[in-house]
């Protein structure tokens, strides 16, 4: 286990901790009695919900903190990198639980954590079940090598699959210095760039028939649901409007009119959009059961 300068806390006097602090960046916590002198923030793999991962953009964005969707695993759970910080963590854990991809598979029977936490063990993920957000931040700053062992800042673990497909450059066009599949990083000649059809991903478009209820609550409040997943999925959305007057009859009955979505994209960005669309209409079931 990776914990740094170990003691009790007679060992230091407030002066020099603060002096190691400002020489090292590090921050000081006592843990079951003893101080222990941890590099922060460090990241997390958690594994949250749609719901979850709007409320956690939302913080982020305010106090300017980098997050990385690293996978979509189903229709409405996400993989996201995230930084080790107190109110992160109390995002995160708002239902009592948290679940965290860790860099490797651990043993059941080597598993260090206290057992009333553990809700499951599956090869490298792990379920926390702890309503106490202190106590549960606590355990993540004990137990950090277990959850970081420094592979999860490399490059490849920042980068969205669809990035370097939707990147117009030929293969030759890239530099051979240039190792990074980040758009905003890769360099290129422009006189090398050719009009090469095999280079350029190719557009889709699908349409969607939903009732005028499903296409209510897709778009949500002030539109906030359809423009989130426009953002995310950097695919086109268009919803065509209803062709003729409805009727009072049909004005009283949503589910029996019918609208068309358009979904304009690469199939990365197309099957992104479909995936989002099926897990808030999910939701939505649920929210009206």
């Amino acid at each position: 286990m990776a914990f740094h300068n170990s003691c009790s806390s007679d060992d230091y006097t407030n002066d020099e901790i603060g002096e190691s602090k400002m020489e090292q960046n590090t921050k000081d916590f006592v843990i079951y009695g003893n101080i222990y002198r941890i590099e922060t923030p460090f990241n997390i793999l958690v594994e949250i919900d749609i719901w979850t991962l709007n409320l956690v953009k939302k913080y982020t964005c305010n106090e300017k903190i980098d997050i990385e969707i690293v996978n979509i695993i189903d229709f409405s759970s996400y993989i996201v990198l995230v930084p080790v910080t107190k109110n992160l963590i109390e995002i995160l854990n708002l239902n009592g639980i948290l679940k965290i991809h860790l860099p490797k598979p651990l043993c059941q029977d080597s598993i260090p954590f206290p057992n009333d936490y553990i809700v499951s063990n599956c090869d490298n993920l792990i379920t926390f079940l702890i309503e106490n957000t202190s106590q549960l931040y606590e355990i993540l700053l004990h137990y950090k090598s277990y959850f970081d062992d420094g592979h999860l800042i490399k490059q490849w673990c920042f980068t969205r699959p669809h990035m370097v497909e939707d990147k117009v450059v030929p293969e030759a066009g890239v530099p051979e210095v240039v190792r990074t599949t980040s758009i905003e990083d890769i360099v290129v000649d422009d006189n090398i760039i050719s009009d090469n059809p095999n280079n350029i991903p190719e557009i889709s478009s699908i349409e969607l028939c939903l009732n005028k209820l499903q296409i209510s609550y897709l778009i949500g409040k002030e539109g906030y649901w359809v423009n989130f997943i426009r953002e995310f999925t950097d695919a086109t959305i268009k919803i065509l409007p209803i062709p003729k007057k409805l009727t009072v009859q049909q004005i009283s009955s949503p589910r029996s009119v019918f609208q068309t979505i358009i979904v304009t994209g690469t199939l990365f960005e197309i099957t992104n959009t479909l995936t989002l669309i099926e897990s808030t209409l999910t939701n939505m079931k649920y929210s009206r059961s």
